[in-house]
């Protein structure tokens, strides 16, 4: 059986353009990788049992003070940094089905 060994340590510089790292901090032991951004993401494998926010282009919206969802309900943003679920206006039955899914995905279920 084949095995990849790696020392714990703390996070890496951030690596030269096209590239990644990859490696395991001493606080946690669990692996993490940071890309050519900067952006470190990781713990990589670990269960996502919840969401708090999303990252768009320019920010990252909390939705983690919103409550759970009904059917029907939409993620609408409140402000620029802030969204909750509401009930959507104009919005068909199959469109509502989606929503339902998704706020179900967003809250933990598969």
């Amino acid at each position: 059986m084949a095995q990849v060994i790696l020392s714990t340590g703390t996070a890496p510089a951030t690596p030269a353009a096209g590239n990644v790292t990859v490696y395991t901090k001493t606080s946690d032991k669990k692996l993490y990788f940071k890309d050519d951004a900067g952006l470190e993401t990781g713990p990589i494998g670990a269960a996502q049992t919840s969401i708090d926010a999303l990252n768009s282009a320019t920010t990252v919206v909390n939705v983690g003070a919103a409550t759970a969802p009904t059917a029907g309900q939409v993620l609408t943003a409140t402000s620029p940094t802030t969204a909750t679920w509401q009930t959507a206006s104009g919005v068909s039955a199959n469109q509502a089905a989606v929503v339902c899914q998704m706020s179900h995905i967003f809250n933990g279920g598969l």
